[in-house]
């Protein structure tokens, strides 16, 4: 049965190809080989669901019953994870890559998906807050930060390890101008978050905090467009650090880059 499987696979008939896996994993043995096979098989069918057909609920379940066979594989939860923010749940799909930060420490894209997505999960909820306190005018910061402040604090630790992660895999990346860019962009969110903290300060004091956040941000971003001048989201980062350092000529030269390289 595995073997007709691959036959039909390598002929691109991928219905019948799912059609002898399921016969195949239907057929009861003890025999440790054919559990290797079977298990093998339901990794197959997960692909060819997921990165051939595009039939994510297939896929979906598919994930779900590896997982359940083995549980501490990283590559399940990092492929279910992605699935989660396809049907946007963004929550579960974070569960599932801390799971991968736990089981892969050191691995870059699940440190920086999780930060990432879990500072755009805050953005949303520190809009939603705020509106319910009766808008950016009327709100009471004090009572916004305090309630958000746990969120704020993870977002800064799950930061801080994906640039540590990323720092760590720097001489090795494969794509060393998109890691120094990530770097420099996550900078740049320690910097807003620190300033959300701190609502209460004087707008000289805040900028005092962030400054060490944002000069970091731009020695990174200067990495990245030594290595790929046509990085558009670097100058755009970039504008955001010169302008909150208050680098005037360094500010409207990014900025005149990024309108550049929109056109």
């Amino acid at each position: 049965m595995y073997n007709i499987f691959i036959q039909y696979f390598d002929e691109k008939n991928y219905d019948k190809s799912i059609e002898w896996i399921n016969k195949a994993l239907m057929v009861e043995t003890n025999d440790s080989l054919a559990k290797v096979i079977k298990s093998t098989l339901v990794q197959q069918k997960a692909y060819i669901f997921d990165n051939i057909l595009g039939k994510s609920e297939e896929a979906f379940k598919t994930y779900e019953e590896l997982i359940k066979s083995d549980p501490n594989n990283p590559d399940w939860h990092f492929n279910l994870a992605r699935l989660y923010f396809g049907r946007n749940q963004n929550d579960k799909a974070i569960e599932e890559l801390k799971i991968v930060k736990r089981l892969k420490p050191s691995d870059e894209e699940s440190n920086f998906q999780v930060a990432d997505e879990m500072f755009f999960a805050y953005q949303k909820q520190r809009s939603s807050e705020v509106e319910k306190h009766g808008g950016v005018a009327k709100a009471d910061m004090k009572t916004v930060t305090e309630i958000l402040k746990p969120d704020i604090e993870a977002c800064k630790q799950n930061i801080m390890e994906a640039i540590e992660v990323m720092g760590k895999n720097l001489e090795t990346s494969s794509d060393k101008a998109e890691s120094y860019y990530r770097i420099g962009k996550f900078y740049n969110l320690i910097a807003e978050l620190e300033g959300n903290l701190a609502y209460n300060l004087e707008n000289k004091e805040k900028v005092k905090l962030q400054k060490p956040y944002f000069e970091k941000a731009v020695t990174s971003l200067k990495e990245t467009i030594k290595l790929n001048p046509a990085h558009k989201n670097a100058w755009q980062n970039l504008f955001v650090a010169y302008t909150n350092l208050q680098m005037v000529k360094e500010r409207d030269e990014a900025l005149k880059k990024f309108n550049e390289l929109g056109k």
